[in-house]
Formats: C-alpha cells, sequence, structure tokens
C-alpha cells in the first residue's frame, strides 16, 4: 500500500508542472494595461452602463497553453458583427485582444428579474 502510495506521489509531482503554471512569473502584459485596453474597448463600442465586471489571468489550454487576461463584461454588448454578442476579452501577453462573443444563433436574451 506504502509502494502506491509513494507511486501516486511520485506520478502527481511529475506532471504538476506540466499544468500548473510557474507561480513566480509574473505576466508580461500588467493588469493595468489589460484593464486600459478593455475600458478602451468599451468607450469604442459607446457602450454606456456597460464595465468590467471581472478580470482573471487564464490559461488558453490546460496543458501547454499561455496565459492571457480574460475581462468580462457587466452585461453583452453588440459584437463585431450582426447579430453577435460580445461578452468581454481575451488579451493576450502581447497586447493583442481577442473579442469573445455569444454564437449569434444560440443567444437568447436575459430575462428580467422577478
Amino acid at each position: 500500500m506504502k509502494t502506491v502510495f509513494c507511486a501516486l506521489v511520485l506520478a502527481s509531482a511529475c506532471l504538476l508542472p506540466v499544468v500548473a503554471p510557474a507561480a513566480d512569473s509574473a505576466p508580461a502584459l500588467p493588469i493595468e494595461k489589460a484593464v486600459e485596453l478593455a475600458n478602451q474597448a468599451l468607450a469604442d463600442k459607446g457602450a454606456k452602463g456597460v464595465y468590467i465586471q471581472s478580470v482573471a489571468l487564464e490559461r488558453t489550454s490546460i496543458i501547454g497553453g499561455k496565459i492571457a487576461w480574460v475581462v468580462r463584461w457587466s452585461a453583452t454588448v453588440p459584437g463585431l458583427k450582426s447579430g453577435e454578442r460580445e461578452w468581454g476579452l481575451r488579451i493576450a501577453m502581447n497586447g493583442n485582444v481577442l473579442h469573445m462573443v455569444h454564437d449569434p444563433a444560440s443567444y437568447v436574451a436575459p430575462t428580467s428579474p422577478r
């Protein structure tokens, strides 16, 4: 039983660096710059009453993915294409901005609270 436990601990230790980001490496793009880019994107859309709800540092994939800032809006705003609803941004460490949208075919407008 002790051998099995040791084997599991060793296997976990070997996999940890693959799936966990380095704890001591700061993001290449500071959060302040990500917030600045997000605020500019909202201003460009003229989204009144919509604000940044959250900003998180996330991996683009579980294994070997790059890190990016994910910014979520307080409400969806019109996307770049007709019918799209944008819910936020993914900002790469080089400053490239990806607009995150809902699929227009699956979008259902939220109902008012009861």
